[in-house]
């Protein structure tokens, strides 16, 4: 997991097809004003690993934060990236009737996702 200057160490991992039905709500709806799409719980680079590792039972001792690439530190050395990405979806929650998912959740959603779709790349191949 890199870590250092400009690495944005903390934000709302999303899933995708969360945020897709809350964009969905939105359009559907007559608020207006910023609303918060994304996950309901901000974590860290580090952090989100092992919850990775937690969700998919993966060996959390391959985990190891590590420097970035200091060709990649130079490469994108003007490009301004916020260090920690945090925000409040109370509104968004509030005005839609329903929160985005935390981490964890987002994770076991994303995992269901997974199975069904290799579910269904097995079943194409048998064909």
């Amino acid at each position: 997991v890199w870590t250092g200057p400009k690495v944005n160490d903390m934000a709302h991992a999303s899933l995708a097809s969360d945020g897709a039905e809350m964009l969905l709500r939105l359009a559907q709806h007559d608020g207006n004003g910023i609303f918060h799409c994304w996950g309901s719980e901000a974590a860290t680079r580090l952090q989100l690993a092992h919850h990775v590792a937690d969700v998919f039972d993966f060996d959390h001792s391959l985990i190891v934060p590590v420097p970035t690439d200091p060709n990649v530190l130079e490469h994108f050395r003007h490009v301004r990236i916020p260090f920690r990405t945090v925000a409040n979806s109370e509104k968004t929650y509030r005005i839609l009737g329903r929160r985005t998912y935390d981490v964890i959740d987002g994770l076991r959603a994303f995992k269901r996702e997974w199975v069904a779709f290799q579910a269904t790349q097995l079943s194409q191949q048998r064909r």
